[in-house]
């Protein structure tokens, strides 16, 4: 007989249910079925993590409750620090009927307890009210009332001069009203992800646009199998839920396309170079564009890093800042190409 799993909902978990309930039924009973992350998401993670600790200098003078391995020793750690009167916890963590979270930051202000979740975003995205509602039903079944909830992000605005400046950097956003009157749609939700996760069988949810928003999920290598290489996700310029609704449709390749389906010029041009497996020049515009180069032609490269806490004087967050180049120059139709570089020493302003 099925025994399911006996474990907590946990915020992430809370959060990928509302992406994708089988995601969050994969993550919870296949979670070896999972693509690790790239080096570009774990350079996120990071950004994510220097951005929160920078936060927490918001409320100066706060206990820290790290993760030693054990989510049990974490719960009880925060338990003592409140029973100890402490007004100021970074990553408390709670735990409840089967459910459990994470609290960036949680602050004893002149009114009562308030709830600040940070993001390393530049803007307010409507899954993070979702976010901080989930924080706030399970500090309410502890005992912990909020009387203010509010999301941090990062002002893309700001720009950096002799030193940070901390304030300038973050915008708060007070979501206490709507954190209060999405609650109904928060219990409707856990009692559905405990159901779901309470099921022997993955739930039959097709591929969608939800495969990307409002993340890449790590189950799109799994649940993408059965797409081959060449697709209608292949044609470009056309929306996704276009092309979901084609493939849902049967419509799988491009040639699968019925005579009177409407297409621009270059999806056309790409579909049928892509059956007849030939190459397509525009002579006639290659020509025009070469006729408008002159010497000396200059081919450039270049590499820029983004940080989202900005590290040199006079930039803002996310900002492309280049630390390399690769330059070839050629004066004449004969010349040798001349070559120039640049790298930065990356402690320095490049």
């Amino acid at each position: 007989m099925y025994k399911p799993f006996q474990k907590n909902i946990s915020k992430t978990q809370f959060v990928k249910g509302h992406q994708c309930e089988k995601a969050l039924w994969l993550l919870r009973h296949k979670p070896s079925l999972k693509t690790p992350p790239d080096d570009a998401t774990l350079a996120k993670f990071k950004a994510g993590h220097a951005v929160g600790k920078l936060a927490q200098t918001l409320f100066p003078g706060g206990t820290s409750i790290p993760f030693s391995g054990n989510f049990k020793d974490k719960f009880s750690k925060t338990t003592t620090l409140l029973r100890n009167g402490t007004n100021t916890l970074y990553e408390a963590a709670f735990e409840v009927q089967g459910l459990m979270a994470l609290a960036d930051i949680l602050h004893k202000g002149p009114d009562g307890w308030e709830l600040y979740e940070v993001k390393s975003a530049t803007s307010q995205k409507q899954f993070y009210l979702e976010d901080i509602a989930y924080q706030f039903n399970i500090l309410k079944k502890v005992g912990i009332d909020i009387v203010k909830s509010v999301l941090i992000y990062i002002n893309n605005q700001y720009l950096l001069e002799k030193t940070l400046n901390v304030d300038a950097f973050f915008i708060q956003h007070d979501l206490t009203d709507q954190t209060i009157a999405l609650q109904p749609e928060i219990e409707k939700k856990i009692d559905q992800y405990k159901t779901l996760l309470s099921c022997s069988d993955c739930p039959s949810i097709p591929i969608g646009t939800y495969c990307t928003k409002p993340y890449d999920c790590e189950f799109i290598e799994h649940c993408w199998q059965g797409v081959p290489e060449k697709s209608i996700f292949n044609i470009s310029g056309m929306k996704p839920k276009e092309k979901f609704d084609l493939y849902h449709q049967g419509i799988i390749h491009p040639q699968d396309l019925p005579p009177e389906y409407v297409l621009t010029d270059s999806q056309s041009t790409q579909i049928k170079a892509d059956i007849s497996q030939s190459d397509h020049v525009d002579i006639s515009e290659l020509k025009k564009f070469l006729s408008t180069l002159y010497y000396p032609l200059c081919f450039l490269d270049f590499e820029t890093v983004q940080h989202a806490i900005p590290q040199y004087v006079h930039t803002r967050p996310y900002q492309q800042v280049p630390f390399q180049y690769s330059l070839h120059v050629m004066n004449s139709p004969f010349d040798v190409l001349s070559h120039f570089y640049f790298l930065a020493d990356h402690s320095k302003d490049p």
